[in-house]
């Protein structure tokens, strides 16, 4: 009969084993918490540039994110105030995410512009002939009666 070395299920003890893995999670969560304080302190350092730079790309981002939070104020006062608080206590990550947006938005409009003049140069304009060529087809394709051959026709 095999033995369990589990500390639940009779058996030997083994806390030490415990007290590791609890150890090791601790220092999990603590290097998870360093990471999350050095980005926010890479993106606080970092704020100002990225709104300046969201403002010059398209201010409208800016513009749309502050009505959005006055209407929140309006319909939910409490959770108006909360959205408020928070981008101010946050503001370094609202404006990565402002930047993300105008970003986001500004290469759309590139695309667009591109597609469209490459669209208006591609298709003709009503009226107008478009050119082709007159393929002449010299492929003589013959006949047989047997399965196997229909099949080989392809091959050749």
């Amino acid at each position: 009969m095999s033995q369990r070395n589990s500390p639940f299920v009779g058996g030997t003890n083994n806390w030490l084993s415990i007290v590791i893995g609890l150890l090791v999670l601790v220092l999990i969560f603590v290097g998870l918490m360093s990471l999350a304080r050095f980005t926010y302190w890479v993106l606080s350092v970092v704020a100002l540039p990225l709104l300046v730079i969201t403002a010059i790309l398209d201010y409208k981002v800016i513009v749309n994110y502050v009505n959005w939070v006055v209407k929140l104020i309006r319909k939910s006062t409490i959770l108006g105030l909360v959205v408020g608080l928070l981008s101010l206590i946050g503001y370094p990550i609202v404006s990565a995410m402002l930047f993300g947006n105008a970003f986001l938005q500004w290469r759309l409009k590139q695309n667009r512009k591109k597609s469209q003049t490459a669209f208006q140069e591609e298709v003709p304009r009503i009226g107008e002939y478009i050119e082709y060529e007159e393929i002449k087809n010299t492929k003589k394709v013959e006949k047989s009666t047997s399965r196997k051959d229909d099949y080989e026709q392809f091959f050749k």
